[in-house]
């Protein structure tokens, strides 16, 4: 995984230079005391979540991981990533490894959301009212079925949204009304040897509805009015 940008600023009075591989940014009128950027960071040691005052640079450390010696081998990598501003800026979520966890905004009350045995689970979205969407990824006879679980922030009243698939899914985006939830999915396309669509799901329940596909699409979002 390439870092997206450098990161250099300041952690406890000292100068901090890293490479940064997510940037997340709280909702239009979050309050998040001036903290208004998340960042997730990488050295050669290890890494971490820092909330950044843009106009400063000034950083404040919320999580602290060590790189381990063997690799997890899972599909965020070992360190903390992802960071994702909850709508009123009081919490984030983010992944761990194979797991989404919820914190406070100054990094307490760490937890783990709706943990299940031998899954793995990333992409974290949140909805307009503070609900979770992931991606959950469960090993089957011949790979991995995949399924996007959607729940309150403290893991209760999970719930599968869209139905399982080999062909995998990624990049859960909600609509600004929280009624429809976007995400990206494999498909099968001998046109272009494989492909991804980019599907809608109602929140309500039933079937996803496919939007567009092409051999290769990136980072849905809703535009402001839906």
């Amino acid at each position: 995984m390439m870092p997206s940008t450098r990161f250099a600023g300041w952690d406890k009075g000292r100068p901090v230079v890293a490479d940064v591989f997510d940037l997340g940014r709280p909702a239009q009128g979050a309050a998040t005391a001036g903290l208004d950027v998340v960042v997730a960071l990488a050295t050669s040691a290890g890494g971490g979540l820092l909330t950044l005052d843009p106009t400063d640079g000034r950083a404040h450390r919320l999580t602290q991981v060590a790189r381990p010696q063997r690799s997890c081998s899972c599909r965020s990598g070992d360190l903390d990533s992802r960071p994702a501003w909850s709508p009123d800026g009081r919490q984030v979520a983010f992944v761990r490894a194979t797991s989404v966890f919820v914190m406070a905004a100054d990094g307490s009350g760490l937890h783990r959301v709706a943990p299940a045995s031998g899954a793995e689970d990333f992409d974290p979205a949140w909805s307009p009212s503070g609900q979770l969407a992931f991606v959950r990824s469960t090993r089957a006879e011949a790979g991995f079925d995949h399924t996007i679980v959607v729940a309150d922030r403290d893991g209760r009243h999970l719930r599968p949204l869209v139905e399982s698939s080999r062909l995998g899914y990624s990049e859960p985006t909600w609509s600004p009304d929280g009624d429809t939830l976007a995400y990206l999915g494999g498909m099968s396309r001998p046109d272009v040897g494989g492909g991804f669509g980019l599907f809608a799901a109602p929140l309500r329940g039933g079937p996803s509805e496919l939007l567009f596909s092409a051999a290769s699409i990136s980072s849905p979002r809703w535009s402001p009015d839906g």
